[in-house]
């Protein structure tokens, strides 16, 4: 079985992004990354007991006192511990990390206005799934498990969870997941804690600009091949980004397996790949110049519904085209209503003066 532990930042008002991520790793994997990260911490403190790993509070700048126990040891010594925990995460053969970063003003102008965390959830799970899908097809077949950190949201995910379990999500149903998800605080659990200094990681990327911590992970996102599976990028500049998830998707759509440039064909997709489209289902629209897969109103013209089916059709009438005694028709004016008079009954022209009777 593998284990998805996520958690989130930038939930704070006053944030433009908001992320969501962890860490997937199977269920033996977790025990020596949790090893090797208390040991991490014991050699920090080692006076000191159990302690979290709390991103922010081994970020506090010099000159600030963070809290206690983080107070013990002096700033860089905080810094070396975080640099380690990265280094840990980064060397690991056992993990594969995943995150979405979903800027609020792109979630307010979708037309169903999501909550950013709701989006942010539904999408690492359906990615997670996808990993296990990949999984199975390499014949390696293993259920997965949800466990997330409390946090304000807890409520609304749980609920969430309930419905991606029994409905799926809106790209695919969900078969790989073992149960609905869990929640846990995350100062009791090691891989949470790791959970958090992923999202602390990719959060300071995208909000701040600090990529030194970002890098350091940025090769263990779930990927296949090129294609970067694990980091999701939603954003209304989009088309102008070049962080990895965006420049990565661009060249997903652009290019083949091997290499060759394809045509954008909106109703063209891989084999598993995801539609990128945070619309509902039931969204319809025959426009396809947007680029996107959704379905015509008719997929294709011989789907159009025709006024006459074919071979029915009646004959084209043509204005000289007289059955036996039929009247004469106007073919100047190429309709088949008759004339005042037929030819041979037309009145002679009256002279200037003449009055008739």
């Amino acid at each position: 079985m593998y284990l998805l532990y996520l958690s989130e930042s930038g939930s704070h008002g006053d944030s433009k992004n908001l992320v969501l991520a962890g860490l997937a790793i199977f269920e033996r994997g977790a025990y020596w990354l949790r090893r090797e990260l208390d040991l991490a911490v014991q050699s920090a403190f080692p006076d000191s007991g159990e302690v979290p790993l709390r991103a922010s509070a081994l970020r506090v700048p010099q000159g600030e006192r963070p809290v206690l126990p983080y107070s013990q040891i002096d700033g860089n010594a905080r810094r070396a511990l975080l640099e380690r925990c990265y280094h840990l995460i980064a060397e690991s053969t056992h993990p594969r990390l995943f995150a979405t970063v979903v800027e609020k003003e792109w979630a307010e102008s979708q037309h169903d206005a999501r909550d950013p965390y709701e989006i942010a959830f539904e999408d690492l799970v359906s990615r997670f799934d996808l990993m296990l899908v990949r999984l199975h097809q390499g014949g390696n077949t293993q259920r997965g498990l949800v466990v997330a950190s409390e946090a304000n949201y807890r409520e609304h995910a749980e609920l969430l969870g309930d419905r991606i379990l029994r409905e799926g999500t809106r790209w695919s149903e969900a078969r790989n997941l073992a149960d609905v998800p869990t929640f846990a605080p995350a100062a009791r659990t090691r891989m949470l804690q790791a959970a958090s200094l992923v999202a602390n990681a990719v959060y300071g990327r995208y909000e701040k600009a600090l990529s030194r911590d970002f890098d350091r992970i940025v090769e263990k996102f779930d990927r296949d091949g090129d294609r970067l599976h694990g980091l999701t990028h939603l954003t209304l500049g989009s088309s102008g980004c070049f962080c990895p998830a965006c420049v990565s998707y661009r060249a997903s759509r652009s290019f083949d397996a091997d290499g060759r440039e394809r045509p954008h064909r909106p109703d063209e997709r891989r084999d598993g790949e995801r539609r990128e489209d945070y619309r509902r289902p039931d969204d319809r629209r025959d426009d396809y110049r947007r680029g996107d897969d959704r379905p015509r109103r008719y997929p294709s013209a011989d789907d159009r519904p025709r006024r006459y089916p074919d071979g029915d059709r009646p004959p084209r009438r043509y204005s000289d085209d007289r059955r036996d005694g039929e009247r004469r028709y106007d073919d100047r004016r190429g309709d088949d209503r008759p004339r005042r008079y037929p030819s041979a009954d037309r009145p002679a022209p009256r002279a200037s003066g003449e009055r008739s009777d």
